[in-house]
């Protein structure tokens, strides 16, 4: 059954969105704007900013704070509050989003990439797929420029102004669907609380943000459970924007992580019959990360 969202208790966070950013303002404005526009369900979010420079903290300081307090009056509190957190220095999205967990109230916690753009019902329906099956962790939607099962790689919009139609459109040829996999990219994770309690932090030694994701992933299914694509969500995502906004070289720093990751999980097996991590990797075609 859909998730009831006039059924929640007066005042509960249903989820707390969690965005770390550091410079690309253009691309942080347009995510967070996206999520004030498309997100209904009461929610918090929380904004780290790891460092920026180039007039991100400016925009978080006046901009969207007033944005933000609009769009509180106008939702009839279903925006309970944004939190802005600030680093002094990029310390990566793994220890954004453990800094961003540790101040989170909500019944789910939702990774967001600042290069990614929502969609209408998008939190509704990642909920609602969530709450099918009590054995499913962790949710994430159909994502355009994406390596892996979610990739949505040809798309008929023509620009983010045609993106709400197609998302409808998507929505309703693929209601109610879910597939299951064995892992899923951090651009937009919903994640069940009880997950957070049992998996623990997300892995901080893997560079400035790749295959914290895959890690956390399959620390979750090794702890029982299922990791589902909710088919009727499609959201835009820039390809590495981030890194390319702040002149990093993904292929090195993909490959750096891609190494460490290896390196933990090479000779793990599970004795309960599932995959080995080699195999899961394989059929995933670990190293082509995008």
């Amino acid at each position: 059954m859909p998730f009831d969202n006039a059924s929640a208790p007066q005042g509960e966070t249903i989820a707390s969105i969690l965005v770390p950013c550091w410079n690309a303002v253009d691309r942080t404005q347009r995510c967070l704007e996206s999520v004030l526009k498309w997100t209904s369900f009461p929610y918090e979010m929380i904004v780290v900013d790891n460092g920026s420079r180039d007039g991100t903290r400016e925009f978080l300081s006046a901009d969207f704070r007033r944005r933000g307090e609009s769009s509180r009056r106008t939702t009839s509190g279903v925006l309970s509050r944004i939190l802005l957190l600030r680093n002094a220095r990029n310390r990566g999205f793994a220890k954004a989003i453990n800094q961003a967990t540790a101040r989170a109230r909500g019944k789910y916690v939702v990774w967001l990439n600042n290069d990614a753009v929502v969609t209408p019902n998008w939190l509704e329906r990642l909920v609602d797929c969530a709450e099918k099956d009590p054995a499913i962790g962790i949710v994430g939607p159909r994502v355009h420029r994406l390596g892996g099962p979610q990739a949505v790689e040809r798309v008929s919009y023509d620009g983010l102004g045609e993106l709400a139609l197609f998302s409808e459109a998507w929505g309703l040829r693929n209601a109610g669907c879910a597939t299951d996999v064995p892992l899923l990219m951090g651009c937009c994770l919903c994640i069940k609380r009880d997950v957070l309690t049992r998996v623990g932090k997300v892995e901080e030694g893997f560079g400035l943000g790749n295959y914290e994701d895959y890690d956390f992933c399959l620390r979750a299914r090794i702890a029982g459970y299922k990791l589902a694509i909710a088919e009727d969500v499609f959201i835009h995502h820039d390809y590495h924007a981030s890194f390319q906004a702040n002149g990093l070289n993904f292929e090195s720093e993909n490959l750096a992580s891609l190494e460490k990751f290896r390196d933990k999980w090479r000779h793990w097996r599970n004795s309960k019959g599932m995959e080995s991590i080699a195999e899961t990797l394989a059929a995933f075609k670990v190293g082509r990360k995008g």
